[in-house]
């Protein structure tokens, strides 16, 4: 078994990210895609996670989690490998209106294996 970090493309400051792909490079079939969101932004947030290129499409939408809550989502890597990700978390901003806060993050997922996507909000 071989374990290494997935590059991750972060943008606004409001995201830790860390993406680990386990895989046996021997066996080449597509795993798990584990998705784990922890909301520390002091409001509720909501996490949007999908595919953008080369086609897109919605992987999950956790709906919105209460700051200091978390919420975990698993589906099977086979639908969604080699396809560039986009991360987006919508929270109340001004007045109250859910918005972006500028935060984003890209990746792409890798064609085997099983990937695990620790999400914290900070922001």
């Amino acid at each position: 078994m071989q374990t290494d970090e997935l590059e991750i493309d972060s943008r606004g400051g409001i995201f830790n990210i860390r993406a680990v792909h386990t895989h046996d490079p021997a066996v080449r079939v597509p795993g798990k895609l584990t998705m784990n969101f922890f909301n520390g932004s002091g409001q509720w947030s909501s996490l949007v996670v999908e595919s953008v290129f080369p086609d897109g499409g919605l992987i999950w939408d956790s709906g919105r989690i209460s700051n200091g809550e978390a919420s975990t989502q698993v589906v099977d890597l086979v639908f969604h490998v080699g396809r560039a990700v986009h991360v987006k978390r919508w929270r109340p901003g001004a007045f109250g209106i859910p918005g972006d806060g500028g935060g984003e993050a890209f990746f792409v997922l890798p064609e085997y294996g099983d990937v695990v996507l620790d999400i914290s909000c900070l922001g």
